[in-house]
């Protein structure tokens, strides 16, 4: 009888008569090529294949072949007892070993807040949702995919078992030869090996990276029953997931958003509002780009939704109990604009009748769930530009956008570069226009300007703008035409300079500028942007606004507020904006401060240079200097 040799590991290595046993072991404690095990028909041989943690045999390591009986227990490394699960070995060639530890079998969930969640009403609880503390925990492990039934895993195996797994094995001639042949699309180790790759994926709960890879099994042959069978699973553990982690943000946000946490006297509140509700939107982004994730996240976007006006109802009914009734009033027509909700709509009815405001019925019209490309002006919520803060309404997130845009463009675009270009002296216009679509990415870009050096430059600016969120319309992402007209003044050459003339209607101090310093570039160009300390372990546009939003607290936190009053500046609220450059050692260089009193110009200045030293930005993979810029206000009392 022709002996039949199986490999065993995690990523098995085979020659074209060997037989791969796959071992599900998410710590990596098994290698990758762990051991061979050999079967002649009446011996069984074992043989380590100098793997990290060793073979064992009855508690022995071995290192040369060592035969073994039937009553042997085999130990990859010292983490027996290792179960063995057969997954339906008579028709599928792929053994699994799996430790018992490493199974979630599912997390339980707590009643805590219940009480509070249903007295607020917005949204209801869900028995199956996680706290707050089990979210984190689940989703750190959730990359851990068990492919045992529980029932089965607690079962101890008899080492018997195991030698009747590589009989069945010898029997059925073959197992991986076996698996391409039964159930991959041709018999060629192609399909065999795309079906091995996706499975890998699978068992590393790595789910949109093997539905891409068991789709393109299905587009070569839609009859395959194994793709079919993980393409089902996949829609339906990716809906049970969102489903799961939707109620595990709304039940996060009931916790922490409720009206008891807040005091009516607190002069931070506004504050404390839009910091908890950016930290629960991070803990959402962060689940909607989870690998479990395999689509369009729709319950996911249909919670950041909900999210957004129930972040406006609580924020009205702190405002209203601090005896703010109007600003009440207008977080809950922000509410309405994102969409219909009874809550609001009552408490709207009871504000508005405690201070004598008549009621005013809201028509909405209806508009088609989706009607090809929506205008930018005609979004739900149009796409958010990085850095524009969520809690905004939609008219606002579209002058933010179009604030912010202006602002990537002037970090991209020198007039200085186009000084040898054959320009004319003025007002130089270009116009842009692409479409957000459903991912938040740029595409179908059009750009009309007076040289087409300059419309390459911007056509690469906006080819690898990143970060932007996607419109919505009727609770839907949609794609969204955007289109604007940017434009920028060439100075007569006599000049010998070409600079953008901006006008300013308030005062500016300026600290000196270095003329040494290289081209800044925008916050939404860079690879990575500036890290504030405590933002390190985030990326992309969750690190734009970590950064963003901790510069700007630590502005107004450290303002002299005293020293302000005493020098006669008037009680009340003070705008100002701030404009400066991080530079390549992460120090803030060329302040900027626009305000009508000098006194604040002097003391924002003066807090700008004690921030923190923040990691530069990185830029084409170099450290980069970066704009930075913000409008805030200070209330001097």
């Amino acid at each position: 009888m022709e002996t039949k040799v199986f490999i065993v590991g995690r990523e098995p290595k085979v020659s074209n008569k060997e037989i791969s046993i796959l071992v599900n072991d998410p710590t990596n404690r098994v290698s990758k090529s762990h051991c061979r095990i050999s079967f002649d028909g009446l011996n069984l041989f074992i043989e380590d294949l100098n793997s990290t943690n060793g073979t064992y045999i009855n508690g022995d390591r071995i290192d040369s072949g060592t035969k073994i009986d039937f009553s042997s227990s085999i130990s990859l490394g010292r983490s027996f007892p290792l179960n063995l699960d057969i997954l339906n070995i008579s028709k599928k060639k792929e053994v699994y070993f799996s430790n018992e530890d490493d199974v979630i079998e599912g997390l339980p969930h707590k009643n805590e807040n219940r009480s509070r969640g249903l007295k607020n009403n917005l949204p209801p609880y869900n028995e199956n949702a996680l706290s707050s503390q089990e979210l984190l925990k689940y989703d750190e492990k959730i990359a851990i995919k068990s492919k045992i039934d529980p029932e089965k895993q607690r079962r101890k195996i008899n080492p018997l078992l195991l030698i009747a797994v590589f009989l069945g094995i010898l029997l059925l001639g073959g197992g991986g030869y076996y698996f391409a042949n039964e159930y991959s699309p041709q018999s060629s180790g192609e399909a065999s090996a795309l079906l091995l790759t996706a499975e890998n994926h699978y068992n590393s709960g790595e789910y949109k990276k093997a539905h891409e890879i068991y789709s393109q099994v299905l587009s070569r042959s839609p009859e395959n029953k194994i793709a079919q069978k993980r393409v089902s699973e996949l829609i339906s553990e990716n809906e049970v997931f969102q489903r799961r982690s939707s109620d595990s943000v709304m039940q996060l946000f009931l916790q922490t958003k409720s009206l008891e946490d807040f005091d009516p006297n607190d002069s931070i509140l506004g504050y404390k509002i839009i910091t908890g509700f950016n930290h629960i939107y991070g803990v959402l982004d962060t689940l909607r780009n989870n690998s479990r994730i395999i689509n369009e996240p729709i319950i996911l976007n249909k919670t950041l939704h909900d999210l957004e006006i129930s972040n406006h109802y609580f924020t009205a009914n702190a405002l209203y109990s601090s005896g703010q009734g109007m600003e009440a009033l207008e977080n809950l027509n922000r509410a309405l604009e994102i969409g219909t909700n009874p809550h609001v709509e009552n408490l709207k009815n009871s504000i508005s009748t405690s201070l004598n405001i008549p009621e005013v019925e809201i028509i909405k019209e209806e508009v088609p769930l989706k009607v090809g490309i929506v205008a930018f002006n005609n979004t739900q919520i149009p796409p958010i530009f990085v850095g524009c803060p969520y809690n905004m309404s939609s008219s606002e997130l579209r002058e933010c956008f179009n604030k912010s845009f202006k602002e990537f463009l002037d970090g991209r675009i020198s007039p200085k570069d186009y000084y040898n270009l054959p320009l004319k002296t003025g007002i130089q216009k270009v116009k842009v226009s692409f479409v957000v679509g459903k991912d938040g990415n740029i595409k179908e870009i059009g750009v009309a300007a007076p040289h087409k050096k300059i419309e390459d430059d911007i056509y690469f600016a906006l080819h690898n703008l990143k970060g932007i969120k996607p419109g919505f319309r009727n609770h839907v992402p949609v794609e969204v035409s955007y289109t604007n007209t940017y434009s920028f003044e060439v100075v007569a050459k006599k000049n010998n300079l070409a600079e953008v003339t901006k006008k300013e209607t308030t005062m500016g101090a300026r600290e000196p500028i270095n003329s040494s310093r290289k081209q800044a570039v925008s916050m939404n160009m860079v690879e990575r942007a500036p890290v504030f300390p405590g933002c390190e372990d985030l990326k992309g546009g969750a690190l734009v606004a970590c950064s963003t939003e901790n510069i700007n607290h630590f502005i107004t936190e450290y303002v002299d507020y005293r020293s302000l009053a005493a020098a006669g500046i008037p009680k009340g609220s003070h705008e100002f904006i701030v404009r400066f450059q991080i530079d390549e050692q992460g120090k803030p260089e060329n302040i900027n401060v626009v305000s009508p009193l000098e006194t604040i110009q002097r003391e924002v200045i003066k807090v700008i240079n004690q921030m923190p030293k923040l990691e530069p930005a990185t830029y084409r993979s170099e450290t980069a200097l970066v704009d930075f810029s913000a409008r805030l206000t200070i209330e001097v009392e």
